[in-house]
């Protein structure tokens, strides 16, 4: 508090404007001392004799009480108890002729802003109490105003959020909806057996296709987006296989990466399956993402790797390419926004917010995702996630699922339709699909088989059915035929021993609906 050697050119600089003080004493002469005091230091001064007096005379003019603690009727410390249970808060200094610090900690306690002893120091002392009492009332009123206008910035920011969300959910409803009709009629249109189109006409609904699937891409990464920034994203962490979400991230790569003439090297192919917390949906996302990017700024003819990592209690998985590389200097935004690092200016498609999420999502899973890259030699992106605790001691080592898994067989694909059969089950990863390239692996694979999907191109294909139908192991299993709309007559004899004949090239719609009514799922 206060002492002796107090001096107002050490004061802090009084608030500004003059300011309105009630000086209380049962003393006339020190009334009249005070009073000329603080009008010298330009206050503006009105006095009361008793805290009774002091009540009936404040009111929201005033911004300091400078009060005697003894008093007749009411004393210093009953008028600062009742102005503070009346939730008055204006700045109260006590004056006091007792040098018992018990005194002054009790009008501390009650809610005094300061206390000064009556002695000869007294000028000195009063005017640095009541300058520091007004600077810290002003200092908290500056606060409280700070406070008020932070939390109404923060309700109007929340009110924006939720209007953008409101308005994304209905982009998403209002333009996903028709998109995924006129992708979906697309792909009839391209495959429809009945009416076929020209080569240019399929070139034309190609790009539609490719477009607007590069738009639903856009508006799925945006509303993503959104729902990180929100706070609205939720992970479910699992045990999962991470082996298995490789595997089937690569199936889905695969195509492109045949068509930008990359080289995938798979590292986990062989290994057993290994089980991590994390979403598989959104791992899977992340995965397909960063396999993506490593192909579409790879280097033409270039290699796209991806292996597996132990790190302790944790796995890192690795996706390497061999692309130029990342400028050392740009390594820090390279996970921003909207920031493609000069590759918009290029003709490879992208938002530049697909690393972005793809490191928001592991953050949420209780990972981290990284990058190391070296100009010339390529970029390896790493995705560090949690094992699971019966991975690290070894007792469980494989899933176990909560649907059945059903084994169907393909006998005798075509190739340019094995890719396009493999991509249509990706959603439905509880079908697991096997291939047989020729009659007699058929024939040894069937008898494990759900369900059997069987290439019908030559006479050699009916006599592998014959097999089938009269193998006890295998007469039961339904078999749906591929064919030729041309060879579609040849089986009307055979119509009977088929679940269903469906021609290329195959509709994946009417595919997948084949297979599920034959699983009966």
């Amino acid at each position: 508090m206060n002492s002796p050697e107090s001096s107002p050119k050490n004061n802090p600089p009084l608030p500004t404007g003059k300011k309105k003080i009630l000086v209380v004493d049962d003393d006339a002469l020190v009334l009249s001392i005070l009073s000329s005091l603080l009008s010298e230091s330009h206050y503006e001064v009105e006095t009361a004799e008793n805290g009774k007096q002091a009540l009936a005379t404040l009111d929201d003019s005033f911004d300091l009480l400078l009060s005697d603690l003894e008093m007749p009727e009411m004393s210093g410390l009953e008028l600062l108890e009742s102005l503070r249970k009346s939730k008055n808060n204006i700045p109260v200094v006590i004056l006091t002729g007792n040098q018992e610090i018990s005194v002054a900690l009790n009008a501390l306690k009650l809610g005094a802003n300061d206390y000064v002893i009556k002695d000869e120091n007294i000028t000195e002392t009063v005017l640095t109490a009541i300058a520091n009492s007004l600077e810290r009332k002003m200092l908290l009123d500056q606060n409280s105003r700070l406070i008020e206008n932070l939390m109404k910035a923060r309700d109007d920011a929340e009110k924006a959020n939720k209007a953008k969300s409101d308005f994304l959910a209905k982009m998403s409803h209002d333009l996903k909806t028709p998109l995924n009709a006129i992708l979906g009629y697309t792909e009839l249109m391209i495959i429809d057996p009945d009416e076929p189109l020209d080569d240019g006409s399929v070139d034309s609904l190609n790009q539609i296709f490719k477009a607007g699937n590069h738009l639903l891409e856009l508006i799925n990464d945006i509303l993503d987006l959104s729902a990180i920034e929100a706070g609205k994203l939720k992970v479910v962490i699992e045990k999962i296989d991470v082996i298995s979400i490789i595997q089937e991230s690569l199936v889905l790569i695969r195509p492109s990466a045949g068509k930008h003439s990359i080289k995938i090297l798979d590292e986990t192919k062989d290994m057993s399956p290994l089980l991590v917390l994390a979403d598989s949906l959104r791992l899977k996302q992340v995965l397909l993402n960063l396999l993506s990017n490593g192909i579409k700024y790879n280097s033409i003819k270039g290699t796209l790797t991806i292996g597996l990592t132990g790190e302790g209690d944790r796995v890192r998985i690795n996706v390497r390419d061999t692309g130029l590389g990342i400028p050392q200097d740009k390594m820090e935004t390279l996970f921003e926004k909207f920031n493609r690092l000069g590759a918009e200016k290029t003709t490879i498609e992208g938002t530049g917010i697909g690393l972005n999420i793809c490191r928001n999502l592991i953050d949420l899973m209780s990972g981290s995702l990284n990058v190391e890259s070296e100009m010339g030699k390529g970029s390896c992106f790493s995705i560090s996630i949690p094992l699971s605790p019966k991975s690290l001691d070894g007792k469980e080592g494989h899933l176990t699922t909560s649907k059945n898994c059903f084994e169907i067989l393909l006998i005798n694909p075509q190739n340019d339709d094995l890719e396009k059969l493999r991509n249509m089950l990706i959603p439905r990863p509880f079908i697991k699909l096997s291939i047989a390239e020729n009659s007699k692996q058929g024939i040894n694979k069937a008898s494990a088989q759900k369900l059997i999907l069987l290439g019908m191109q030559s006479e050699e294909d009916f006599i592998i059915l014959k097999q089938l139908k009269e193998n006890p192991a295998t007469a039961t299993i339904p078999i749906v035929a591929l064919t030729s709309k041309d060879q579609l007559k040849e089986l009307e004899s055979s119509s009977n021993k088929f679940f269903a004949c469906l021609t290329y090239p195959i509709n994946s719609i009417q595919l997948l609906a084949t297979i599920e009514s034959a699983l009966e799922i």
